[in-house]
């Protein structure tokens, strides 16, 4: 067996074949690490089928300038971790990839994110920015620029819609019975209607804030129409749930096994 002299290297596959054309298995260290190299080795061995183990020793891989976030696995060839590209992997990668108009990948403190523009924002920098910022009745649709909603109005949304002479933020608009949601424009609660919300639904004679409406298991939404509570059922909500009726009637035999 031929002796070599230990040197600083490493294994790598080496791609042998037996006398007569038959199938070789390889034996090899995958992932090419720096190793001290004792011995070349190669045997046919005779058991069936004959196979060659090899193991070859090659000096060390060099890459320059060097792989910043990766390892050196041929000479100028890097392996990159996770993350990273390039050829000398100093190049990061976010995920999910920021939008390249809008932002750039950067490594801050050892944590890939996007860095983006002015007047972008977000993870990958695909939303916008206002300055200022707009108030809650309205969102940043474009930079600079707040789209305003329910009626409400200003470069910011912070003009509130009137109804009738009435500001929206003002408690007595809509009859205090409702919301101003646009230039006149008034959405009632459940039992009142007209523009104003002015006016009481009635259901079977008892208008809407009767607590005995809709036999008090429920709400009057509209004239001689109930929304009932959970599990009670009828036009008026006079029927109560199932399994109410079984306890009830559990109860009523319990006191009738006492006398």
């Amino acid at each position: 067996m031929p002796q070599i002299k230990p040197e600083l290297g490493y294994y790598t596959k080496s791609t042998l074949a037996c006398p007569g054309g038959a199938m070789s298995a390889i034996s090899f260290i995958e992932d090419p690490v720096p190793s001290v190299c004792v011995s070349d080795v190669q045997t046919c061995q005779p058991d069936s089928p004959p196979f060659i183990v090899s193991t070859q020793c090659f000096p060390a891989p060099s890459c320059t300038p060097g792989c910043n976030n990766g390892k050196c696995v041929e000479n100028n060839k890097c392996q990159c971790n996770t993350g990273w590209s390039g050829a000398n992997c100093d190049v990061p990668v976010c995920n999910p990839i920021c939008n390249p108009l809008k932002g750039k990948c950067a490594s801050v403190n050892n944590v890939n994110q996007c860095q983006c523009n002015a007047g972008s924002t977000g993870p990958t920098c695909d939303l916008p920015t206002c300055t200022p910022a707009c108030a809650v009745n309205g969102i940043c649709s474009s930079i600079n620029k707040c789209t305003c909603r329910n009626g409400w109005t200003g470069a910011q949304c912070t003009v509130p819609p009137v109804c009738y002479t009435l500001k929206a933020t003002n408690p007595l608009v809509c009859s205090a019975h409702g919301s101003c949601i646009g230039l006149n424009r008034c959405k009632c609660r459940p039992g009142f209607y007209g523009l104003k919300c002015q006016s009481l639904h009635v259901c079977w004679t008892l208008k809407t804030t009767n607590p005995l409406a809709c036999s008090g298991n429920g709400t009057c939404i509209g004239t001689n129409k109930c929304k009932c509570k959970t599990g009670f059922t009828g036009v008026k909500c006079e029927i109560k749930p199932a399994a109410t009726t079984v306890l009830e009637a559990e109860d009523e035999d319990e006191e009738d096994e006492l006398y």
